[in-house]
Parts: C-alpha cells; structure tokens; sequence
C-alpha cells in the first residue's frame, strides 16, 4: 500500500517538476518504494562480452522483440566501448537466434557498397576495408571492431550477416575517390548523356564539395542551382525503374536513383538557411534509404539498424523532430522495436547528473549490466514512461522516455572508454574492378 501511494506522488512531482525544470524534491520513502518497483522489474546481464554465446540470459529481450522485422540497436553517446561490446553481443543473438539477416549502420551508403563489393570480388576482408568507410568509432578501436570481425565470420556460412551503409553523409574513402567515377562509368553503361552535357562539371564539382563534407565552402548559388538541375535530368533517367530482385546494387538502376536523390538532401544538411547542420535532410536519407534496402535486396528479410539515439529513437522527450527513426515508424508501424543502451554518467556533465526523475538514477546503485523491458502492468508503465534517461546528444542533454521512444533499455555501469587507433588502422585503397 505504501508503494502505491508513494508511486502517485513521485509520478505527480515528475511530470510538475518535468514544466518548471527544478530540483527532485523527491522524498527518500518515495526514491526507495521506485527503486524497489524498477528492480523487480530488471534483469541481470551476465556478459557484454561478444565471445559469450550462452544466449539464455537475452531470452527476455528475444521475448519483447517478439516478431518485430526492425530491431534498432541505439547508443545513448558515441564513443563508449562497453557499449559496442554489448550491441555486438546482441547483433550476434540477434542473427543466431532471432533470425536476423543484415545490419545497417550510421555509415556512407556507397562506401560500404564498395566495401561488400571488394569482399565478393577481390576478397577483401571487412577487417582491412572498414577504416575509412566505416565510422571510425566501429573501424578504428578494438571494441569497435568486434561488430566488422563478426560480419567476416559469417561471410562464408549458408547465412552471411550482410552489411549495409544507410547514411547520407559522405567523407569515406571511396565516397571520396571512387563516387564520381563510378557513378560516371554507370550511367555511360545506361548510354546516358548526361556526363557528357556541358553542366555535368559543374555538377561533379558540387558533389565532390558533398562528398568531402565541406560545409564551410558552399558551393556558388549558380552552381548549387547548376547541380539541382542536373540532379533533377538524372532522377528523370534512373528513377523510373524499380529494383529487380537478384540486382546487385551497384549496378541497379534504382541504387543510383537512391543515390541521386541522398547526395541531393545532403546539400540541405551542409549548406541550410541557418548555416548549421541540418540533421532533418540527413535523417531523412537515412530512413528512405533504408526502406529502399528493406523493399529491394531485403526484401522479406529481417534487418537490425545501428545507430546513434538521436537518430534512432522514434520520439526523443519534448523535442518534436523528425529523425531516422520517427521516418521508419511511418513505413513500417508495429514492426520496429527500439532498443536503448544507456551508460552512468561518467561520459556526462557535471551540472546534468541523473536525479531522482531521471531513470538511471534507480539503475546505477546495482553496478551491473541490466536489461528492462517494457512491462506489461499498466501502472508500472506509466511510472517507467514518466522517468527520463539522460541522452548526451551533439548539443544539450535531453530527456528521452520509455516506451515513447524504446521499448527495450540496457544499462551497463561503466562507459569503457575506447582507444582510437588511426595508426594502426589505416584507411587503404584497392583498385576498382569496374563490371558494368
């Protein structure tokens, strides 16, 4: 009886204290009877450890995901290594046990393209092809490479994880370097003249501005109106004809409208109204590219999507924005499951530590790895959404809530703060094998 009481007025000074922004003003009774409702409701992690295949203690995650066809696996910050250890324990689960057969990550659309192409036909490991195209924090630290070498050991298997960059952004090393020549090499493989017309240098000049993220020297407005135009002559040329089954991408018509139309929304992300990045064009390619990959090489196939909170979760707190994952409910509504990997404040500032609002403050006391999912008990789910996990993001800490955003939440006591090696992981280049 006493929880329940105290359960009202710890959810009463939540959702006041969640308008006026003060302190907690939460009484040590109420903190305990929470805290007793949220350990009853957690489980234990045994490992993070991606070499630990005795699955038995993610059953309960298994069961929330149920028969989802989109797992988001989402990190509150980038840049902790416990995090990469355990995402990578749960693509594994999820590939092994749940039936999951690719993974999309926060990474250039072409340049892992180019990575699975040099893999099939060069047979270049991900290993040696990942920095450079890959997110260095997952190509350029030990944790990190956990999730690129797991993908190798299941490249020769009868069910190969495939990999696939769903990102708008460029910057790689065959975004950079190989982009423009082979898009080039394609559409003259199509007896397309556009290449040839005289508004085509114009159009290569602004793509290689995109490409090399260069959002401090925007083009001239001519030659942003130069490149719309062109960009418009190729949508008419690639974008009236769906993907075939059984295509490979690079040498599909449709693959290059998506990517018409990702290298378009990329010059409203670096070159805005504002003069800030514009999050909303580059989420949005995210989200159309990946349902491009859901409809077309995966078609009827399961697919887990990595990427940072902000980008991932379908409604972060107050905010009203539009990200990667609010576009993914649209198309896809009661088939995607989020999940969120949450860490203790260490990676935090000082001024935001969790109180007693704030989810993590009842998970920290345990020290160990847990998993929450969301429960069924109408009271305890209004309780667990009223509380707010502390997300750092690219700019202020905003509150994220259980259920309106995720419905699965790990959290692991330590961030692991990673090593990145730009030394001993160089970006390297292979030469093309061009098969129009």
């Amino acid at each position: 009886m006493a929880v329940k009481s105290t359960f009202v007025l710890l959810l009463g000074s939540t959702l006041l204290l969640a308008a006026c922004g003060g302190g907690d003003n939460v009484t040590a009774e109420a903190k305990q009877d929470i805290q007793k409702i949220i350990e009853s409701n957690t489980k234990t992690i045994s490992s993070i450890n991606p070499s630990n295949t005795d699955f038995s203690d993610l059953a309960p995650f298994g069961a929330a995901v149920g028969n989802a066809r989109i797992v988001f696996l989402t990190e509150s910050i980038h840049g902790s290594g416990d995090t990469m250890l355990l995402n990578t324990r749960l693509l594994k689960y999820l590939h092994q046990e749940k039936g999951f057969d690719a993974i999309l990550i926060e990474s250039g659309m072409f340049d892992l393209s180019r990575m699975v192409e040099m893999k099939a036909e060069l047979g270049v490991s991900y290993l040696d092809s990942a920095p450079g195209r890959i997110f260095f924090d997952w190509s350029r630290n030990e944790e990190g490479r956990k999730m690129v070498e797991y993908l190798d050991t299941t490249y020769a298997s009868t069910r190969p994880l495939q990999l696939i960059g769903i990102d708008g952004l460029q910057a790689g090393e065959a975004s950079v370097n190989e982009l423009q020549p082979r898009f080039e090499d394609y559409l003259k493989s199509i007896s397309s003249t556009i290449p040839q017309s005289a508004n085509w240098p114009t159009y290569k000049k602004v793509v290689s501005l995109i490409a090399n993220l260069s959002d401090k020297t925007p083009p001239s407005s001519a030659d942003l109106a130069t490149f719309k135009q062109v960009s418009m002559s190729l949508e008419a040329a690639l974008c009236d004809t769906p993907y075939v089954s059984g295509e490979l991408p690079l040498k599909s018509k449709s693959y290059w409208c998506r990517m018409t139309r990702t290298i378009m929304n990329e010059t409203d992300y670096l070159w805005n109204k504002t003069g800030g990045l514009d999050h909303i064009p580059r989420d949005k390619s995210q989200a159309a590219n990946a349902q491009w990959w859901l409809e077309g090489p995966l078609k009827g196939k399961k697919a887990v999507i990595w990427t940072h909170a902000a980008h991932g979760l379908s409604e972060r707190g107050a905010i009203d924005e539009t990200n990667t994952g609010s576009e993914m409910k649209k198309y896809y509504p009661g088939q995607i499951h989020t999940t969120l990997t949450t860490n203790s404040s260490a990676f935090r500032c000082k001024t935001c530590l969790p109180t007693a609002r704030d989810l993590e403050f009842y998970l920290q006391p345990s020290q160990k790895h847990l998993y929450l999912a969301y429960p069924s008990d109408p009271a305890t789910q209004t309780l667990l959404s009223s509380l707010a996990i502390r997300q750092t993001n690219f700019s202020p800490v905003m509150p994220n809530h259980f259920s309106k955003g995720y419905q699965s939440l790990f959290y692991t006591p330590s961030v692991g703060v990673y090593s990145t090696d730009w030394v001993k992981y160089p970006a390297k280049a292979w030469p093309q094998k061009l098969v129009n």
